[in-house]
């Protein structure tokens, strides 16, 4: 534990928190457009465009957050590598 400082330990844990935020995201934009690409068995035709719709929206949602998170991870991984 020699040469742990709070400024190391606050990157490195911000960027691990970060890095699981960008895995969660991407699975959920796989998630959604697997349920676009193969819709579930809906029989009504006005619940499948809302599904399809709240499918859209949300792989937007986090298309967005990968867009904003991504630089953040970045920046924080490459002070938290100069440390050492």
């Amino acid at each position: 534990m020699h040469g742990w400082t709070v400024k190391k330990v606050y990157f490195y844990a911000l960027s691990f928190i970060l890095l699981a935020f960008i895995i969660y995201n991407v699975g959920q934009i796989v998630w959604r457009l697997s349920e676009i690409i193969v819709p579930p068995p809906i029989l009504d035709l006005e619940s499948r465009k809302v599904n399809t719709y709240s499918n859209w929206r949300m792989m937007g949602e986090n298309i967005v957050y990968l867009a904003v998170c991504f630089p953040v991870f970045w920046y924080h991984w490459k002070v938290a590598r100069s440390l050492e």
